[in-house]
């Protein structure tokens, strides 16, 4: 932290907020479900009210509420790209020395690819031409970012 010149340090609050809902994006009502089927109103079996939302728009807008009020895959995918410039390039690597950055892109390329699997920062080090040691560091940049 010795190289940032800028600090919020006691200026700043931090929420931790949980992705959003699909009824918080179509801005639905509560649903009242667990007051009916307490109550022994159990709903109907059937057919969905409505068409249900494609997964990928979901998946690309990663549910942040700066990229709902965006329409266009192309300006989601402009966000997320200055996203990693800003947060990723710029001040990760000032405050954690990174050596190479094309290193730490292609790690987290290869992390996204293994979403919802088991790590082996063996086997992750090995596909990103890296030793283990450095893999494990840069996978704990990100919570040292937060610290």
């Amino acid at each position: 932290m010795k190289q940032v010149s800028e600090s919020l340090a006691s200026r700043a609050v931090y929420f931790i907020l949980d992705p959003m809902t699909l009824g918080e994006i179509r801005r639905a009502p509560r649903p009242d479900i667990l007051a009916r089927l307490l109550s022994g109103d159990l709903p109907d079996e059937g057919t969905l009210p409505e068409e249900p939302t494609d997964p990928a728009d979901i998946i690309l807008r990663g549910l942040i509420p700066p990229l709902l009020r965006l329409s266009s895959p192309q300006s989601w995918v402009r966000w997320w790209e200055g996203y990693v410039a800003t947060y990723l390039e710029r001040d990760l690597r000032q405050i954690a020395q990174i050596d190479t950055l094309i290193y730490f892109r292609r790690l987290m390329e290869l992390l996204a690819l293994r979403s919802g699997q088991l790590l082996n920062q063996s086997a992750l080090a090995r596909d990103a031409h890296m030793s283990q040691p450095t893999v494990y560091r840069y996978l704990g940049l990100p919570w040292t970012m937060l610290a």
